[in-house]
């Protein structure tokens, strides 16, 4: 039969109409029919197709037969192209019951094709025209049945054929392959159209598997352990867990880079642009996320804002570069202060590289992809910003950290900790745009009373330590000018006025502390313990 036929007009052999008034003028051709008028039985014989609603039906040896108040007997082997126009989906081995020119019921395979046209079979149990009178077709496939879209994805669940849709919609569980022993494997449960050329699987804010329980997509913190480990289609380790840097959008396979990759559809096709972004790479077992991060920490009114990017090398340690504003209350003088006395070292200290892809990438976070090209011209023709954004007018603008993350040995305890220069954009909107030796940590603890030290050296005769511990910014500095107007504050004008949440002082720090400080650290990096986690 010649399927490039359009309609009954090009047809040869007698026009066979259905006069019941259930089955709305039913027609086909036959070229040859054999009548049994005892039996009230008609055999057409050589019959082409039979359009119903919008498919077509190819009987099997274009046979059909017709009883009895034209009860035409069920189809066996036939073929349904649906639909008639788009002509995008062919059922076969067709078990088909024909009820009218709008309506059949019918079973049958369907052969669906990956990227590399290697064939699967999709049994449709159910394949009946909708109200609209498409050609819709309903099945399952089982996870016995080790279903694939191609090499990396599986699948189980509903299938669902709309005629009109080139693609097949699947509701269902789908699985990433990989041998990455430290990712644990869950079936992530979506909805959607998947394009076998091009796939691309939704993944929702909040993923769920098969049984509701959450997925996560994310390097994670451990609340319960304090360890940071990694999830991509993963079943969450702590109810309570939190994330560090997440992504949801679309979920694709790149057979390139051999990668997992997990963001909007835009930031799939230009990892350039803003937002977040997960990959985990099939070849050395490695997380890398970047956009916006959350270290998981509770500093009341220390308010942190972080953008960058992370690897998490799943056997050993994690990497983070970021982006951080750090914000809270304090004295706008003691920080003029600093802020003209780093303001010296212009000249000395390393540059910010206003053109490199981190700063670029992370300045867009902060204030989005359009003030962000302004921004950075205005840096590279004046040196400095004319009218300062919102986003960065805080007490601290880091614009370059490279932090890792350790367990105390004795304690138990995480923190984060800065690896190499700090690079300082602005206090306030006081520009500095310098690196400089120090320290950042941000300490995560069982009881969850989070801490963060500030630690910066310009030169060893010149430095500043921020101390923040349970409400309590405690500061001191070789600047005699920035301790005594600290010293010179009433008690009322240390204390922040708050309306929610716990309250917030600050005031002078021994200066021992700062001592202190710099030599317990450097005893737990004679034994670090990174961060690994053992799940």
């Amino acid at each position: 039969m010649d399927e490039n036929v359009e309609n009954a007009l090009d047809l040869d052999g007698p026009k066979f109409i259905s006069v019941h008034p259930k089955q709305d003028s039913l027609f086909f051709f036959a070229p040859s029919a054999k009548y049994n008028t005892r039996k009230y039985i008609i055999n057409c014989k050589n019959v082409p197709f039979i359009n119903v609603a919008d498919a077509r039906i190819y009987p099997d040896n274009g046979e059909v037969t017709i009883f009895k108040n034209a009860v035409i007997d069920t189809l066996k082997k036939a073929r349904i192209m649906a639909n008639t126009v788009t002509k995008y989906h062919n059922i076969r081995n067709v078990t088909a019951n024909i009820y009218g020119k709008k309506n059949y019921l019918a079973k049958g395979d369907y052969q669906y094709l990956d990227e590399n046209d290697n064939a699967f079979n999709i049994k449709f149990d159910k394949i009946q025209p909708d109200t609209i009178f498409q050609t819709i077709a309903t099945g399952k496939i089982a996870e016995k049945d080790k279903f694939k879209f191609n090499d990396y994805f599986s699948f189980a669940g509903n299938v669902r054929l709309e005629a009109s849709n080139q693609y097949l919609f699947f509701d269902g569980g789908t699985q990433i392959v990989h041998g990455c022993k430290k990712i644990k494997k869950a079936y992530l449960k979506f909805n959607g159209e998947i394009n076998p050329k091009d796939i691309l699987i939704p993944i929702p804010k909040n993923s769920v598997d098969m049984n509701g329980r959450p997925v996560v997509n994310a390097i994670m913190y451990s609340l319960d352990t304090t360890a940071v480990y990694s999830g991509f289609l993963s079943p969450r380790n702590g109810r309570n867990d939190k994330e560090i840097v997440s992504a949801d959008g679309f979920l694709t396979f790149d057979p390139e880079s051999k990668e997992y990759r997990i963001s909007n559809k835009e930031k799939l096709v230009e990892q350039s642009l803003p937002g977040n972004y997960l990959s985990l790479s099939t070849e050395n077992c490695s997380m890398h996320g970047e956009g916006k991060f959350e270290l998981g920490t509770e500093l009341g009114q220390v308010q942190l804002n972080n953008v960058g990017n992370a690897t998490h090398f799943l056997n050993d340690s994690i990497d983070i570069n970021l982006m951080m504003t750090v914000n809270f209350f304090f004295d706008n003088k003691a920080l003029k202060a600093m802020a003209k006395d780093l303001q010296v070292y212009a000249n000395s200290a390393p540059a910010t590289d206003f053109g490199s892809e981190f700063f670029t990438k992370g300045l867009a976070e902060l204030v989005g992809k359009d003030r962000a090209d302004n921004l950075i011209t205005e840096l590279n023709l004046d040196g400095s910003i004319r009218r300062f954004p919102d986003e960065l007018e805080k007490t601290f603008f880091f614009n370059k950290l490279n932090l890792t993350y350790k367990i105390n040995e004795k304690n138990g305890n995480g923190y984060f900790i800065t690896k190499g220069p700090i690079g300082l954009g602005n206090i306030l909107k006081n520009e500095i745009n310098r690196e400089f030796t120090g320290i950042i940590r941000v300490d995560k603890t069982k009881n969850r009373k989070d801490r963060i030290f500030i630690y910066l050296e310009p030169d060893p005769n010149t430095w500043y330590y921020f101390e923040f511990v349970n409400g309590n910014m405690k500061v001191i500095s070789s600047n005699k000018e920035f301790n005594e107007t600290i010293k010179e504050l009433k008690s009322s004008k240390r204390k922040q006025s708050v309306e929610k949440g716990p309250s917030f002082q600050f005031s002078i720090a021994n200066p021992e502390s700062k001592n202190n400080f710099l030599r317990n650290n450097r005893k737990e990096e004679e034994e670090p313990k990174d961060k690994e986690d053992e799940n």
